[in-house]
């Protein structure tokens, strides 16, 4: 089931030992008013109380939900800590190539979750640290960098493990684009999200695998 469309089967006992079972399937979309929309909409009311972490994910992130209950299996161990960094970790970036060097890092840092002493290591390099606690250089700016020199460079989350109340590990896909006519590049990442003191959650550590034209 996804957003748009739902596939609904229910199987019902046979009603004789020699009449085989019984099993009906429905499917139907957000565009019509239909009894299966209906019958959806009232199994996913009553079975997302069972799951911790359906409300847990935000409202402004997933509002319907059919969609939420879905993206509630990716969810595991700590489940409300893992949908905290569900919520943040899907947000893309939003950047202009005229705008400021610090209008892209607060941004990168707000969409990703990065700043200067995230320890980041890039297609089996690390990523020399921000020195001397300098608010610049870092992991944040080596993004910036590679999101000017890899045309379509983007961050997929998929899995949200949540370790405890306080870290959570996410595993994803990146993709760039390869050339102009040559398709795109993908690599497997994992990072590690830790709440502050503060009560944010950062990225502290990122690995990202080199690209390849396969996942």
């Amino acid at each position: 089931m996804d957003g748009g469309a739902v596939f609904a089967e229910i199987g019902l006992p046979a009603p004789n030992a020699r009449s085989p079972a019984i099993n009906r399937q429905r499917a139907a979309s957000n565009c019509q008013d239909s009894g299966t929309l209906f019958f959806s909409r009232l199994l996913v009311e009553l079975a997302e109380p069972l799951f911790p972490g359906c409300a847990a994910i935000p409202r402004e992130f997933i509002a319907d939900g059919v969609t939420r209950l879905y993206f509630c299996f990716r969810l595991t161990g700590d489940q409300v800590a893992a949908a905290e960094v569900m919520g943040l970790a899907h947000r893309d970036v939003s950047v202009r190539e005229d705008d400021s060097l610090a209008r892209k890092r607060a941004e990168w840092a707000r969409a990703t979750g990065v700043n200067p002493w995230t320890r980041l290591r890039w297609a089996g390099e690390d990523v020399p640290p921000n020195p001397g606690g300098r608010e610049a250089g870092g992991a944040t700016d080596f993004l910036i960098a590679r999101s000017v020199d890899s045309p379509g460079l983007r961050f997929d989350p998929v899995t949200f493990n949540g370790v405890s109340a306080t870290v959570v590990e996410v595993g994803g896909h990146a993709s760039k684009a390869a050339g102009p006519d040559s398709g795109s590049l993908y690599a497997n990442y994992r990072q590690v999200w830790r709440r502050t003191a503060g009560n944010e959650w950062r990225v502290t550590e990122w690995s990202v695998e080199p690209f390849t034209p396969d996942l």
